[in-house]
């Protein structure tokens, strides 16, 4: 299992929403929210543990919700960690 990065997340996102979103990439393991639910300025984001993520990645970086396209790639590349 690895943990993938999800960017320019919906303001007021829950853990449901993450979790339905990743479900087709295997069972998920831990969920980790960062949001300033003050703030709609700032850009909430997750990390969560997926069994497939490599293919989570294909299949839901830039994918458009409302006015945002999600960022999503595994944690550790990019220059993340």
């Amino acid at each position: 299992m690895k943990t993938i990065f999800i960017g320019a997340l919906p303001f007021r996102t829950t853990e449901k929403f993450i979790l339905d979103l990743v479900q087709p990439y295997g069972p998920q393991g831990a969920v980790k929210i960062f949001a300033d639910w003050v703030d709609p300025k700032f850009e909430p984001y997750a990390l969560v543990d997926v069994e497939k993520p490599e293919e989570a990645v294909i299949a839901l970086d830039g994918k458009k919700y409302g006015e945002i396209h999600l960022r999503v790639h595994v944690w550790g590349n990019n220059g993340a960690n």
